[in-house]
């Protein structure tokens, strides 16, 4: 039996590439089970029937057209006959199939009992879990997670994915802030998928207790070798390996260094503020590469620290102080082998980090991409770079050379001199004295100084980016920055600004609670990964109650969620900005200062001392959050070495930007400098709330690509730096009160509430502000007065009274209509008891009161006669009774999610798109039928209770994708019925609207009504008028889907039609 099947499953696959039907001989035709049902014929498949009925000709629609001389079967007696395969080649064509289908199942089957084992350790821990579907850490989710959850966000009722959904997003803890936490009920959750589980926590105790645990604890270290793009650094390793990475690494940071890093840091703000002002006086143009200068002002700063190299805004020259400095100055422009200069490489790697991570190096030199081949020539160029600089250092070190300091890559090869580098020469006696040591190697510094570069670059850069941002959006908190610095440093030339004395006023005062509280806000990392030791379970206390966690278990410390933990973080109630209870999501640098500074005690760090700077990170002024709770630089022996030296570097551009200027958002969106200089201070007021508005929005587009930032060159906040006193938002002089006693009598906590309201900010502006913001805005809006929060408002500006008229009619409503009582019935008293008063409508108590004034002789007939109660009763009762119907099966519909599924496909449904796709739907599925038909797979044996008889399953032939019989008709149909039309539809759009500035705007990216109408012509010629387009056109192929379609190529047409019509009516509904 078994050879039989594997000679007709060959046999099947032989037909498949012949050009004329193939017949079973009539031996293996008889060999067959008897059960396989037989079916009508078609043309390059087998022909069942028997020889006596072989003689006929085929059905007229499946015989084969082709222009020339007819050929008939006779024609080709050689062709009728297929004898079968030999055994072997049978079975393996039989062990192929069943390889290729095992497959998929062996795949199910893995995952299935993957998830019920990581189903299992999720409960075995006690901690709640939450289920999902796929893995988010995957090539295929990263690439196309996005588009998945959209879809399901679209498609799919809010209860049946909100619960896991949100999981899903790699960008999660940033989305949903600490909101998620909230809405589990829990601080410490985990995710359960098919591919392995993963522990969350914004608890602090929980991340001070795994950070202080290295060795339970460890980082993932395989999830960091995409970082060893130069060498093995302190970032990549762990255990003994990472020790003496630590160690080397460490000197570098010290407080010598952090001095020079102030001084390099003044020095490159100041550079930053003379190309943003370009010459004006006082105020810059509006700015749209702030983004980008930050991240230039960054790169400035760590090229300086980290290599000793001094990099040059626009129209700076190199001074004779920094050659004494030892710093190293490279041009714009490359020089010897280089093809780039040093900034240029640089900064390239650094923008295509990515592709340089994820791409192998053998790839990149080959491969024909624009990006790839600009990653690898900054790669070369970059590692060129350092290697000269890493040349230069060992001479120097060697020499004895002394430098002022801050060089990190000198302190490395100065680590490295001290022990036995292999590819140094040295005398006996200093290998000796080395002997057993281990050392750095240059890839090994090279591989560290890049790392340090990579750390230090965006995440300082953003956080400066977001400083300016939120600062221009809180202007009181931007006054009370300014006073502080002018206070400290008066008008004193940044230059002569001293480390010792600076850097402590900065970070006690208002300076460092504007950084402390943008790093709480968006900290450039927003997951820090943990896994328990893959050695043996650990155990951690949660709320009181232990729990064991099992090894190897993925870990990640929820930082945004940390940085807003409710019982951490101080908070002056409800939030102004979103109306939410606590404010822990608004910017508000001024919950870091704290009045009881002397009593404050910091607490000392819990890490092992591996070298380096080891003084306080955070001042005694400023509030100290809970350990676990405050995670910018992370905790724990592997937190952040540089650390101190992103503060200095921090305060220190802040400082020299808001001594002499201010940050405004531009408004140039709503309206010019012309008309901005016309407005009065509540429109001024009006107008900056809206780019307030936007500029909110925009943050929150945010993503988190290594750093949390913006997608730069896309999305930005425009700004203008403006010198002090001339701001035209930032101190705008209150020169008038509101004229209304209602706005005046209310408090500024009331004032804000109802600003939110109104969708007005009401963010750091002051009462009279306030009420001037709300006065303007409801002047000018008069349709509000029917709202009751603001109808005092409009009353009170009212000069008249209400009108006779109107008081008349007030009087006429208040009047009580009095009604003479008669002596009530036996009968009107038997009603009036059994109708009960809580049950009635007003319909039913109007009928009994027109009874109970009903005459007596009028109600004597009623006494002898049993009546039913008054027909309003008896509808009220059944109004009230379907009413109660209707709200189950509402509650009940609402619960399941139907009423939301229902509204969810409506809402998909009506659209242009739907119906189009609807149509390509049905063509493809009757298309379906003849290029992939179905055939017999299986029985189902009879089961006495059903059926008699076995119940024959067919399935499609999937044999047939590996055939032209399939792919030439599907690919004609596919380019005359998509592919050909859209490319039509999309160059000749007409759709396109003009835009008052930049290029043209479309309705749709591609035009429906050239759509189909590109799809009938194309349609017409191919099917019906034969055309071929100088042979590209396949004529079977071509009848093959005329036989197919519904209706022939009219059928295709009238679709067509239906798309042009919907569209029309569509652009008549618009209009």
């Amino acid at each position: 039996m078994l050879t039989q099947w594997t000679q007709w499953f060959h046999l099947h696959l032989d037909s498949l590439s012949s050009p004329f039907p193939l017949r079973l001989t009539p031996s293996l035709s008889a060999s067959l089970p008897a059960h396989i049902p037989s079916q009508e014929p078609r043309r390059i498949y087998f022909d069942p029937r028997s020889p006596s009925e072989r003689r006929a000709p085929l059905p007229e629609r499946l015989q084969l057209k082709l222009p020339g001389p007819a050929r008939t079967r006779a024609s080709r007696p050689d062709q009728t006959e297929q004898t079968a395969l030999s055994p072997k080649n049978a079975a393996m064509v039989s062990l192929l199939v069943m390889v290729v289908a095992a497959l998929p199942l062996y795949w199910a089957f893995s995952k299935f009992t993957r998830f019920r084992r990581n189903l299992k350790d999720a409960k075995s821990t006690g901690l709640p879990y939450v289920i999902q579907p796929v893995y988010p850490i995957t090539l295929f989710w990263i690439i196309s997670g996005k588009l998945w959850l959209k879809l399901i966000n679209k498609t799919w009722p809010d209860k049946w994915h909100k619960s896991w959904s949100k999981f899903l997003s790699p960008d999660w803890s940033w989305n949903e802030l600490y909101d998620a936490h909230r809405e589990l009920g829990t601080d410490t959750f985990i995710t359960v998928s098919p591919v392995t589980n993963m522990m969350w926590s914004a608890d602090p105790s929980v991340i001070h207790q795994i950070t202080t645990r290295q060795a339970g604890f460890p980082k993932p270290i395989k999830d960091y070798k995409v970082l060893d793009i130069y060498g093995r650094n302190v970032v990549t390793t762990e255990g003994p390996e990472w020790r003496m990475h630590r160690k080397a690494t460490a000197p570098g940071f010290n407080e010598k260094n952090n001095s020079l890093v102030f001084t390099e840091s003044v020095a490159q703000a100041q550079g930053m503020i003379r190309k943003w002002m370009d010459g004006e006086e006082k105020s810059s143009r509006t700015l749209s590469d702030v983004p980008a200068d930050c991240m230039r002002v960054a790169l400035h700063i760590i090229s300086a620290m980290g290599f000793g190299v001094r990099l040059l805004w626009p129209g700076d020259e190199f001074s004779t102080g920094d050659k004494d400095s030892g710093l190293i100055h490279m041009g714009d422009k490359p020089l010897g082998e280089h093809t780039m200069s040093f900034e240029k490489a640089l900064s390239t790697v650094l923008d295509d980090i990515f592709v340089l991570m994820l791409t192998p190096r053998w790839l990149l030199k080959i491969a024909p991409v624009k990006r790839a081949k600009r990653a690898w020539e900054s790669y070369k160029n970059w590692k060129l770079y350092m290697e000269e600089l890493l040349e230069k250092k060992v001479e120097a070190e060697l020499a004895g050379e002394k430098t002022l300091g801050m060089d990190i890559m000198g302190a490395l090869v100065k680590s490295a001199t001290d022990a036995d580098r292999p590819d140094q020469k040295k005398s006996p006696g200093q290998l000796e004295s080395n002997k057993g040591k281990r050392g750095l190697t240059d890839e090994n510094i090279i591989g560290n100084s890049f790392v340090m570069l990579l750390a230090g670059h965006e995440t300082t850069a953003n956080t400066i980016h977001f400083s300016l941002m939120e600062i221009a959006m809180a202007p009181s908190s931007q006054r009370n920055l300014q006073k502080e610095v002018h206070t400290i440093f008066g008008d004193s030339d940044p230059k002569t600004w001293d480390y010792a004395y600076s850097v402590n006023n900065l970070l006690g005062g208002m300076v460092g609670a504007t950084m402390n509280e943008m790093l709480r806000l968006m900290p450039p990392v927003t997951n820090i990964p943990k896994m328990v030791s893959a050695n043996q379970d650990q155990t951690i206390v949660v709320d009181g109650q232990k729990h064991t966690l099992p090894k190897g278990l993925y870990i990640n410390f929820n930082v945004v969620g940390a940085h807003r933990h409710p019982k951490c973080w101080p908070s002056k109630g409800v939030s102004k900005v979103s109306g939410k209870s606590d404010d822990l999501d608004d910017f508000i640098p001024e919950r870091w200062l704290k009045e009881d500074a002397s009593t404050h005690i910091e607490e000392d760090s819990e890490e092992e001392d591996f070298g380096g700077f080891t003084g306080k990170t955070s001042s005694a002024q400023l509030f100290c959050p809970t350990r676990g709770s405050f995670l910018p630089f992370s905790d724990g022996p592997r937190s952040c070495l540089g650390r101190r030296l992103a503060q200095v570097e921090l305060i220190a551009v802040l400082a020299v930007i808001f001594q002499q200027y201010s940050i405004e958002l531009a408004v140039d969106e709503w309206a010019s400098d012309e008309e901005v200089a016309k407005m009065s201070v509540p429109e001024k007021l009006e107008v900056y709330a809206k780019a307030t508005k936007k500029a909110r929005e925009v943050i929150r587009t945010a993503s988190s690509m290594i750093t949390l930032k913006l997608n730069f060159g896309q999305t930005y906040i425009p700004a203008r730096l403006v010198k002090k006193g001339e701001e035209r938002f930032i101190r705008i002089p209150v020169a008038t009160m509101s004229s209304s006693s209602f706005l005046q009598k209310m408090r500024k906590a009331q004032l804000e509430e109802l600003a939110s309201d109104l969708d007005l900010s009401p963010s750091g502006q002051k009462k009279a502000d306030l009420e001037l913001l709300i006065d303007s805005f409801l002047s000018q809006h008069p349709e509000m007065s029917t709202d009751a929060r603001v109808a005092p408002f409009y009353k009170r500006r009212s000069t008249s009274e209400l009108s006779p008229v109107k008081k008349e009619i007030a009087a006429d409503a208040e009047k009580i209509v009095r009604v003479t009582k008669r002596r009530a019935t036996k009968a009107a008293d038997e009603l009036s008891n059994s109708v009960d008063d809580s049950d009635v409508e007003p319909a039913t108590t109007r009928a009994r009161s027109a009874l109970v004034r009903t005459p007596a002789r009028a109600l004597s007939l009623a006494q002898s006669v049993p009546l039913p109660p008054s027909p309003s009763v008896v509808a009220d009762v059944l109004e009230r009774r379907t009413a109660a119907i209707r709200s189950q099966i509402v509650e009940v519909a609402s619960s399941t999610g139907a009423t939301e599924a229902v509204e969810s496909a409506r809402a998909s449904l009506s659209s242009l798109l739907s119906i189009e796709t609807i149509i390509l739907f049905f063509e493809a599925a009757n298309l379906r039928s003849e290029i992939l038909p179905d055939r017999y797979a299986f029985s189902i044996p009879a089961l006495p209770m059903l059926s008699k008889n076995p119940y024959p399953v067919s399935l499609p032939d999937l044999f047939l994708l590996l055939t032209s019989s399939f792919w030439q008709p599907f690919t004609l149909w596919l380019a005359t019925a998509l592919v050909v039309p859209l490319a039509f539809a999309y160059f000749f759009n007409l759709t396109a609207r003009p835009r008052s500035r930049g290029a043209q705007r479309f309705e749709y990216q591609f035009d429906p009504l050239t759509f189909n109408v590109a799809k009938a012509i194309i349609t017409y010629a191919v099917f019906s008028r034969g055309a071929t387009f100088c042979g590209l056109v396949d004529l079977e192929s071509v009848a093959r889907i005329r036989s197919a379609a519904a209706g022939g190529w009219e059928g295709i047409v009238g679709g067509c039609a239906v798309g042009a019509l919907a569209t029309i009516y569509e652009a008549i509904i618009r209009k």
